[in-house]
C-alpha cells in the first residue's frame, strides 16, 4: 500500500532538516571539530600580541584603554560565538550520525551539566535582578567586562576549548601562548618607563603591567603564563621548543617577580607544586626536571625582586598578613591590601541574598552605602557568589573541581598537552581567590580549562 500524505510529508521534512544541517556543517569530523574550536581559541591567545605590537609603536595607556576592551568585545569574542556555535551544530550533526543519545552523553559527561545549570542560574539571577545595566555593565571602564561576555566565557570559550580534540592542536595553542607572553614580558620592559602620562586615569604611574592597566590584571596573566611554560618543559621532547618553553619559563617568572603582586606569587607557587606533584603521581618517581624546574623558579622569583627591593617587603607583609589572620591579631581586616575586610563586607551581602545575589556588578548599580568598598570583592568565587548566588558559585566550583578529578581518574589516557592545560588553569584558579575577572584575562581560564578536559578512553582509541 502506498504511504499516506502526512507520512510523506513527515519523512520529506525529516530529510529537509537533515539535509539543511548537513549543509551548514558538512562532512562532520573529529579533525574538523578540532582544528575550528582550535581556530576560536587561538583568535583570543594572539589578541594579546596583536596589543601589544600596537602598544609599542603608540607608547600609550590611553590608546590601549581606548583599543583593547572594543577589539576583545567588538570583534574577538564575538568571532569565537560564531565559530563555536559552528562547532556546537558539528558536534549535535555527530551525535546524530554515531547514535549518540542526549542522556548518554550527559551520563558519560556530567561536568557539562554542571556548567549547564551555572549558566542557567547565572541566566535567571540577571533577569530577577535586572537585565538593563548588565548589557553594558556598570563597573569601570579598565574592566570593560558586561553580563553577556560572562556569559560567552561559559557557553562559548569553555565549550569551545573542550572541543580542541587533537594533541597536535592543543600543543599549537600551548607554543602560541608561550610565543605570545614571550613577547609580552618584552613588552612590559619597553613600555614600563614610557608609559607615563594619561587622561584615561587620573591616579597614573609608571608599572610593570605590559599591555594591562593594571599590575594586579597582568598577574592574573603571569599565573597562567608561568605554570604553562614550566609543564610544557617537562613534557616537550623536541628539544627547539624545550629551549623555547624554558625561555618562556623564567621569562614570565622574572616578570611575575618585577610585577609584584603576590595573589600572582601564590598562584604560579601553587601551580609548580602542582606540576610537580601531577608528574610524581603519572611517572610515579621524581625526575630532574622537576627538581630543575623547582630551582629555577625559585632564582627567578628571588633575584629580580631583590635587586629592586621589593622580594623581601612583600614576603615579609605577606607572612605579616597571613599570621594576623590565623591568630586573629588586631588588625587582620587589612590583610591582603584590605581584601579580608572586602571579603567579609561582601559576604554580608551575599548571605542577605543568598539564591540569586544581586546581579552583575550590582553592588554598584543598587548603590551599597558603605562597605565593600569594591564593586568586585578580589576573589572571584565570592564575586560569582554576589553576582549570581550560592547555588551559582558551588556549580562553578565543582565543575571547575570535576575537570580536575576527571583528569585524575584518566590519567592512564591523559595526553602531555591536556596536563600542561591543567597547570595553568590551576595557576589562574589559585590566582583568582585574591583577584577578579577581567576582560583581558578571564578567559584564559576557561581556555586552557576546557583544554584540561580529559575525553573519553574510546573517543581517545577512536581519534588516534
Amino acid at each position: 500500500m502506498g504511504e499516506s500524505k502526512l507520512e510523506h510529508k513527515g519523512k520529506t521534512g525529516s530529510a529537509l532538516k537533515c539535509i539543511s544541517l548537513s549543509a551548514v556543517v558538512g562532512q562532520v569530523t573529529d579533525e574538523k571539530i578540532s582544528v575550528t574550536s582550535c581556530t576560536a581559541m587561538a583568535l583570543f591567545i594572539m589578541s594579546a600580541a596583536i596589543m601589544a605590537g600596537m602598544s609599542i609603536k603608540k607608547k600609550s595607556i590611553d590608546f590601549i584603554m581606548n583599543s583593547y576592551p572594543d577589539i576583545i568585545k567588538y570583534f574577538i569574542l564575538p568571532l569565537m560565538a560564531i565559530m563555536v556555535f559552528g562547532v556546537y551544530l558539528m558536534v549535535i550533526e555527530k551525535m546524530r550520525k554515531d547514535g549518540a543519545g542526549l542522556f548518554k552523553t550527559i551520563k558519560k559527561n556530567p561536568i557539562f551539566a554542571i556548567f549547564t545549570l551555572a549558566v542557567i542560574l547565572m541566566i535567571w539571577s540577571q533577569i530577577y535582578n535586572g537585565m538593563e545595566y548588565a548589557l553594558n555593565g556598570y563597573c569601570s571602564a579598565s574592566l570593560a567586562e558586561t553580563d553577556p561576555m560572562e556569559m560567552i566565557y561559559f557557553i562559548f570559550i569553555l565549550f569551545g576549548a573542550t572541543q580542541v580534540r587533537k594533541e597536535a592542536h592543543k600543543r599549537f595553542l600551548l607554543r602560541m601562548q608561550m610565543l605570545v607572553s614571550s613577547f609580552l614580558v618584552v613588552t612590559a620592559f619597553l613600555l614600563w618607563q614610557e608609559l607615563v602620562e594619561s587622561s584615561f586615569f587620573y591616579d597614573w604611574t609608571p608599572r610593570f603591567s605590559s599591555i594591562f592597566s593594571n599590575t594586579n590584571y597582568y598577574t592574573y596573566y603571569l599565573a597562567v603564563s608561568v605554570p604553562l611554560a614550566g609543564a610544557y618543559f617537562m613534557y616537550e621532547k623536541c628539544i627547539v621548543w624545550k629551549i623555547i618553553a624554558a625561555i618562556a619559563f623564567m621569562g614570565n617568572t622574572v616578570a611575575l617577580s618585577i610585577n609584584n603582586c603576590t595573589g600572582g606569587w601564590i598562584g604560579a607557587t601553587f601551580a609548580v607544586i602542582f606540576i610537580v606533584v601531577a608528574h610524581f603521581i603519572i611517572e610515579k618517581k621524581f625526575n630532574w626536571q622537576s627538581i630543575a624546574l623547582i630551582i629555577v623558579f625559585a632564582i627567578c622569583m628571588y633575584v629580580p625582586g631583590h635587586i629592586l627591593g621589593t622580594f623581601e617587603g612583600n614576603a615579609l607583609e605577606f607572612g605579616t598578613d597571613l599570621a594576623n589572620v590565623i591568630t586573629g591579631a588586631e588588625g587582620s581586616e587589612h590583610a591582603g591590601s584590605g581584601r579580608i575586610q572586602i571579603w567579609k563586607d561582601t559576604m554580608v551581602i551575599v548571605n542577605e541574598n543568598p539564591l540569586l545575589g544581586i546581579g552583575f556588578e550590582g553592588v554598584g548599580y543598587w548603590g551599597f552605602k558603605g562597605h565593600p568598598s569594591n564593586i568586585r570583592p578580589h576573589n572571584e568565587f565570592i564575586q560569582y557568589a554576589v553576582f549570581h548566588g550560592y547555588p551559582m558559585m558551588i556549580c562553578y566550583f565543582l565543575g571547575c573541581l570535576g575537570i580536575f578529578i576527571r583528569a585524575l581518574r584518566r590519567k592512564k589516557t591523559m595526553d602531555g598537552a591536556t596536563l600542561v592545560s591543567l597547570s595553568a588553569a590551576f595557576g589562574y584558579l589559585v590566582s583568582s581567590f585574591f583577584g577578579l575577572t577581567v576582560f583581558s584575562t578571564a578567559a584564559y581560564l576557561f581556555i586552557f580549562l576546557g583544554m584540561g578536559y580529559v575525553r573519553e578512553e574510546q573517543e581517545s582509541k577512536e581519534e588516534a
